[in-house]
């Protein structure tokens, strides 16, 4: 126990597991910080010992591991440690440690231990940045960041990023622990298994056109569903069996059948939740299937630039989803690009939030909301 003590006094950077065989993190090599992982199969002994670091350094510390092995075979790791270190580099680390809150270097490393090893992705040197893991029934990987204030635990980690939902954000903020949080973690990744799997099936069934990358995080996705026609489509994680929010998307002449169609069966039928997310919607289109990706002809996509910045995507991936109603024209255009159009020219008209102006292609009066945001 006072080779351990020693180890996490003078090299605050490495974080062990909880049975002390692998130690990960950060040390001074050479006067430069490095990320290292130290296996230690027979703790505190080094027999069998293994190192990774950098491939760049992998030459220098071999040689260093191959010199101590040689003079000093029955120290432990804690003098390992020292003799990779130079004198500067070893004042340097020392310094550092000192600046650390030893209570809350100690809470924290505490919690982390008690987690495992096996839940922790990586930390930041001063232990004040975490990424914790949780793997779930599927065998898919879920990260969590954490951000860890100064006076922790008297105010709670905060939420540096999650690949799930944002409406999960609201239960992982009361967490008042890193284990308080990760466990609520653990189980909204067990709550939106339906909704993944729901998502997953959408993906799989139509011809997604955004997000373009889904993610995790994605809980919209708009489908291709006809000719200059698609639909946005965006499910509620915390109950998917329930209706989504639809909106179709393309020339009014083209969308208005399909919405006739699905307020007519909504009406007739409902939205049925015995049954998945695309049958309801195969069903309340009267479609047979959902169209599948054409790789040859590109032309859907393509008609699907914005006729003003001329480009598919905004920079916050925003597709065009505003389209000119004149069927001759049928040009795109990202909603903000129109409506900056619209305000630049003195013949728009607003009212309330949304203003209307001449097609930038050919004349026809267009309607749209405008950008908030």
């Amino acid at each position: 126990m006072e080779q351990i003590s020693k180890i996490l006094n003078h090299f605050p950077l490495l974080i062990p597991s909880t049975d002390f065989k692998l130690w990960s993190g950060s040390i001074f090599f050479k006067d430069e910080e490095i990320p290292i992982s130290i296996s230690t199969p027979y703790f505190p002994f080094l027999n069998g010992f293994s190192i990774m670091c950098p491939a760049d350094l992998e030459n220098d510390i071999q040689q260093s591991c191959s010199s101590y092995e040689v003079d000093r075979e029955n120290d432990g790791l804690g003098h390992f440690l020292e003799y990779l270190q130079s004198k500067e580099a070893l004042e340097e680390q020392t310094r550092r440690s000192t600046k650390l809150d030893y209570c809350l270097y100690q809470q924290i490393l505490k919690e982390l231990q008690e987690l495992g090893s096996e839940h922790v992705v990586k930390c930041r040197g001063d232990l004040r940045s975490l990424v914790l893991r949780t793997i779930d029934v599927r065998g898919v990987e879920h990260q969590l960041g954490i951000g860890i204030p100064r006076d922790y635990p008297s105010s709670r980690p905060t939420i540096d990023d999650i690949d799930m939902p944002e409406v999960a954000l609201q239960d992982l903020s009361k967490g008042e622990t890193i284990t308080d949080v990760f466990n609520v973690f653990q189980t909204l990744v067990n709550s939106f298994q339906d909704f993944w799997e729901a998502y997953d099936s959408l993906k799989s069934c139509t011809w997604l056109i955004d997000p373009e990358h889904p993610s995790l995080k994605d809980t919209h996705c708009r489908i291709i569903i006809g000719e200059n026609v698609s639909m946005l489509v965006t499910l509620n994680p915390q109950d998917v069996n329930t209706c989504p929010d639809i909106k179709f998307l393309g020339p009014e002449n083209s969308t208005i059948p399909y919405i006739n169609s699905m307020e007519k069966r909504l009406k007739a039928v409902g939205w049925n939740e015995d049954v998945s997310v695309v049958d309801n919607l195969l069903s309340l289109l009267g479609l047979q299937q959902f169209p599948q990706p054409d790789f040859e002809n590109k032309v859907v996509v393509e008609q699907g630039e914005c006729s003003i910045c001329f480009t598919l995507r905004l920079d916050d991936q925003t597709l065009p989803s505003k389209v000119c109603n004149n069927v001759k024209c049928n040009s795109y255009f990202h909603i903000t690009c129109l409506a900056q159009w619209f305000q630049a020219v003195p013949t728009n008209e607003t009212s309330f939030n949304l203003i209307s102006g001449d097609c930038p292609c050919c004349g026809e009066r267009i309607l749209c909301p405008i950008k908030m945001s």
